[in-house]
């Protein structure tokens, strides 16, 4: 069946049994006391030095003086990079393991897949960022759907009324020329009869933490630079957070050119823990405030932050949750985060956070990355609402598909049920966003005509009116591989190695094997910038970086 993974029971505790429920005689229950004690006094005499120890060495330290590397597949010796680093991370218990594959599905039992759309890109981004760093990916650092989405694969836009337009490829799977695959690329049209005047709540995490790597000067650009973009007809609130609200350089409401503004920025020195729970309940009640004032104007929360939340609430889905009432059925107030950093980094609770709070994921590394996400052109499709609750459901014709897997948007699977349900929570997209979508196939022998049909559904983000478009997947017959356009070759080797980076696939040294040499086939799209982004995150998934690799380095400009 399809794979859904449930946010709700993610970090719920196991039940464990204790075993000592059923003991009779009540002489048990002193023992069981003295017992309880002994242990407890154990744990409280060795924690102490253990903590202190695991405290004064990195998390990535640890993994390595504990056995454990980044790449499952490679032993110690033979990588080259740092193990990625965890710090931070968040309580991972109760989610899926790291390589667990999502199912093959034969259409004999389930023809149906749904799923969330997606506007992230931060795992591609951050992947980038740690592979230019010396480190080595790690199955949880990478989203398949996010590296995908993340690129630009020249679409065509929509045409006439229609607010989607559909690029479908269809070819065999290079690494396994009995399977197809089926690339499905959506580009998204600006909606008509759009507010354009905005209120943004930018709440800055100003913690200790972020005075590590360049997350300090990075943060402090992104401010500075989303103040220059906005017009004079927009409103900016600035909150800034530690362990609690820092209430004197907390700005409501004002104009791009308040002097307000720069004097808050000056005080931007972190210090504290990090209460993401207090600068987010800060920084909707400004947002709702916005709301309240001018209903019709389009209203963002742009949460800033290394994610590492350690004082209040801790949870994204219950920080959310608890803020209440910035829900609307029309025009929503969207949360947009931006990760800032390397080390002591919780991806977790950016992506979960962004997802909850009807918004997308961003991070940069780099002062230089955050001005390039509010370029004109970026920040003006950033923060232009295309279609909000987009979701995708897909149906294989049974009798020309025997079997499919979704590649990638595992935490984006949904209950096929809930397509048509309004009230159920899925993605929100932006102007200029392209949504690509990977699956592998398995045709009947002698099979022929279509595919199957590709329904989309979404609000529109003025009216909150739900809208959808249907396509039939018709395909004759598979492309050769190398008839195919070397960009959708590339955007297909993308999807693949984003799989086996995330899996850990059977024979995963093999798989980027065959990646890399397909990829060095491509010619001159190697040395475009996703070829060249691209060329750097598959060799920090590797044993040791591909000659090519090397060889090009010198002529990058890095």
């Amino acid at each position: 069946m399809v794979h859904c993974v449930d946010r709700a029971t993610r970090n719920r505790p196991m039940n464990r049994e204790c075993g000592w429920r059923n003991l009779k005689r009540s002489w048990h229950v002193p023992l069981l006391g003295l017992l309880v004690l002994l242990m407890a006094g154990c744990a409280a005499a060795t924690a102490p030095a253990e903590n202190a120890e695991q405290a004064a060495v990195p998390s990535s330290s640890r993994r390595a003086s504990s056995g454990q590397v980044a790449m499952q597949s490679a032993p110690a010796a033979s990588s080259p990079g740092r193990p990625s680093p965890h710090s931070g991370r968040g309580d991972r218990r109760g989610r899926q393991p790291e390589a667990q594959l999502p199912p093959v599905v034969p259409t004999s039992l389930e023809t149906t897949s749904t799923f969330g759309l997606d506007a992230d890109d931060a795992s591609w981004r951050r992947s980038l960022a740690l592979a230019r760093q010396g480190y080595i990916l790690e199955p949880d650092d990478v989203r398949v759907e996010e590296w995908l989405n993340a690129l630009r694969w020249d679409y065509e836009r929509p045409e006439g009324e229609e607010t989607f337009q559909l690029d479908l490829t269809v070819t065999r799977d290079p690494l396994d020329p009995d399977s197809w695959l089926a690339l499905m690329g959506l580009s998204a049209a600006a909606p008509a009869e759009m507010p354009t005047r905005r209120f943004v709540s930018v709440v800055l995490d100003a913690s200790g933490s972020m005075e590590e790597d360049n997350k300090l000067e990075t943060a402090r650009t992104l401010v500075e630079a989303l103040i220059r973009r906005l017009s004079t007809e927009d409103r900016i609130s600035l909150v800034q957070f530690s362990s609690v609200v820092l209430g004197e350089y907390t700005v409501r409401h004002a104009t791009p050119d308040d002097p307000a503004l720069a004097g808050s920025l000056r005080g931007f020195r972190p210090n504290g823990s990090t209460n993401a729970e207090a600068g987010l309940r800060k920084g909707y009640e400004l947002a709702l405030e916005g709301r309240r004032q001018d209903p019709e104007a389009l209203h963002y929360v742009f949460f800033i932050s290394d994610g590492v939340a350690n004082v209040g609430d801790t949870r994204a889905e219950s920080i959310i949750a608890s803020l209440g009432g910035q829900r609307a059925e029309a025009n929503p107030i969207r949360l947009v985060a931006v990760g800032v950093g390397i080390a002591n980094y919780n991806d977790d609770l950016l992506e979960q956070v962004s997802n909850d709070g009807d918004g997308w994921y961003r991070y940069v590394y780099s002062p230089e990355e955050a001005q390039g996400l509010l370029a004109a052109d970026s920040f003006a499709q950033l923060l232009s609402p295309a279609a909000d609750e987009a979701r995708a459901q897909v149906s294989w014709d049974a009798e020309t598909v025997e079997t499919w897997r979704l590649v990638g948007y595992l935490n984006r699977a949904a209950a096929n049920e809930s397509f048509e349900d309004d009230e159920e929570d899925f993605a929100e997209l932006h102007v200029g966003q392209e949504n690509t979508v990977v699956y592998r196939l398995k045709a009947r022998p002698g099979a022929a005509g279509p595919l199957g049909t590709l329904a989309l559904r979404w609000h529109h983000p003025g009216s909150g009116e739900p809208q959808t478009q249907m396509w039939t997947l018709d395909s004759e017959s598979p492309v050769a591989w190398e008839d195919v356009a070397p960009i959708r070759r590339l955007a297909l080797l993308v999807a693949l190695a984003g799989e086996n980076s995330a899996e850990r696939l059977d024979d995963a040294q093999g798989r980027r094997k065959a990646i890399e040499e397909e990829f060095a086939l491509l010619g001159g799209l190697t040395e475009t910038r996703q070829g060249q982004e691209f060329g750097e995150i598959l060799a920090a998934s590797l044993p040791e970086p591909p000659a090519w690799f090397e060889q090009g380095r010198s002529t990058r400009g890095e």
